[in-house]
């Protein structure tokens, strides 16, 4: 059986997160000079993130 966790009735994969990463995740205040780049797990721009960002961007 899969472990999960409900979080604001949204469930979330149990190995991955925990309700207290979940409210720190809540709590987080983005800066003005925060840059996200996201993407899909196993996508070419994933790929293309670790050849090309700088290794500190990865932190």
């Amino acid at each position: 059986m899969t472990q999960k966790t409900t979080f604001h009735g949204i469930s979330f994969p149990g190995h991955l997160h925990t309700q207290d990463s979940l409210q720190h995740a809540m709590k987080f205040q983005f800066q003005d000079t925060d840059i996200l780049i996201v993407s899909y797990p196993k996508s070419v721009l994933s790929r293309w993130n670790k050849k090309t960002l700088p290794p500190h961007c990865d932190e």
